[in-house]
């Protein structure tokens, strides 16, 4: 058995598909101990051509049209045989040495479920650590990009395509309701550009995190369409508002440059 199965899910992104593959491949972990599931959309814009590239070093690789991003996640899931699984979708990069902090805590315990560390996000003006701290009792705010989900208890859930925003919290939070630990590790896994979120979804992710069973007022989703206007209007200012908003709550030892 591998010890880590990664997953990238990807339609149409050539531009960024190849930094993504090249971010998983040269992980300091050998081949013995990784596999690598692709999962494309049917891609018409070259984007195959550039996994094929790698061709020699992907273990599995599907192309066909899907009904959605979690769709194709869930796709993946009779492929994977690695003890534990994690989803880096195209655009998202691995930071150096991200596997290696699952490497080091895969004896955790056998009541834990997921892994979790920091993710880095990115803007024109520099990159920002987030560290995914939590309260005693409660869910951690665990980005996906930076978890490692225990394979058993991935194919147990899997994802609800009901949510097509928010199925990946949905699944942390179904972890989290039957008791399964979540170890957090002090360290950068993953890297996302921030500047590449649409905030087409905003009301869609609120009102689903509220389904979920998380609080979710009348306000925030006010503030969410507010939010989606301004994108709309002009999203520069609208990711330099954002750059701004989370800088003034970041400690200056996690604003990298």
């Amino acid at each position: 058995m591998k010890l880590i199965s990664v997953v990238t899910v990807v339609f149409n992104d050539v531009e960024n598909i190849g930094k993504t593959i090249e971010s998983v491949l040269s992980q300091d972990i050998s081949q013995s101990e990784l596999e690598y599931i692709i999962i494309d959309g049917g891609s018409t814009d070259g984007t195959i051509d550039v996994v094929n590239h790698y061709k020699d070093r992907i273990s599995v690789f599907v192309s066909e049209k899907d009904l959605g991003i979690y769709n194709a996640m869930n796709k993946s899931l009779p492929y994977i045989t690695g003890k534990w699984c994690m989803f880096i979708n195209s655009g998202d990069i691995l930071e150096k040495n991200a596997l290696k902090a699952l490497k080091n805590n895969v004896d955790a315990g056998w009541d834990v479920g997921i892994i979790y560390g920091n993710t880095i996000r990115s803007f024109p003006k520099g990159r920002m650590r987030h560290r995914m701290t939590f309260e005693e009792g409660k869910m951690p705010p665990v980005c996906h990009q930076s978890a490692f989900i225990r394979t058993d208890v991935m194919k147990k859930f899997g994802y609800d395509e009901h949510y097509r925003v928010c199925a990946d919290l949905d699944l942390f939070k179904k972890i989290f309701d039957h008791h399964y630990k979540f170890l957090y590790v002090n360290q950068d896994i993953a890297n996302y550009d921030m500047c590449g979120f649409s905030a087409q979804n905003m009301i869609a992710f609120a009102k689903e995190k509220r389904e979920i069973g998380f609080k979710v007022s009348n306000l925030e989703i006010f503030k969410f369409h507010l939010k989606k206007i301004l994108f709309k209007l002009t999203p520069s200012l609208y990711n330099h508002l954002l750059y701004l908003a989370i800088k003034s709550h970041t400690r200056n030892e996690d604003i990298l440059f």
